[in-house]
């Protein structure tokens, strides 16, 4: 599974750590899409891949996650969240806030 431990930058600034090591800032919660499930501001292939690993119960999300992958707002994250969420990463669907 992926490692989303929080940190802080030399300045104080929250950051996030990726699964290659990496980090970023973390972005302001209010303004996070709907499908951006990783929140590197862009909806891709990598969020729909994590909203299926959740779907058949390989990956834990958290709450906040579990909101922003919950596309359909069905109440759960399933493989149709996924399937929504690739499409729009290729830009077939429009998801909705």
């Amino acid at each position: 599974g992926y490692n989303y431990d929080s940190a802080l930058d030399d300045n104080g600034n929250p950051v996030r750590n990726r699964p290659d090591g990496s980090f970023y800032k973390a972005p302001n919660t209010d303004t996070v899409m709907l499908g951006d499930i990783d929140i590197d501001g862009k909806i891709t292939a990598t969020d729909a891949r994590l909203a299926l690993r959740s779907a058949v119960g390989l990956e834990k999300l958290s709450e906040r996650e579990i909101y922003i992958a919950d596309v359909d707002r069905n109440g759960s994250v399933t493989s149709a969240d996924a399937r929504l969420i690739l499409r729009a990463s290729v830009g077939l669907e429009k998801l909705q806030k």
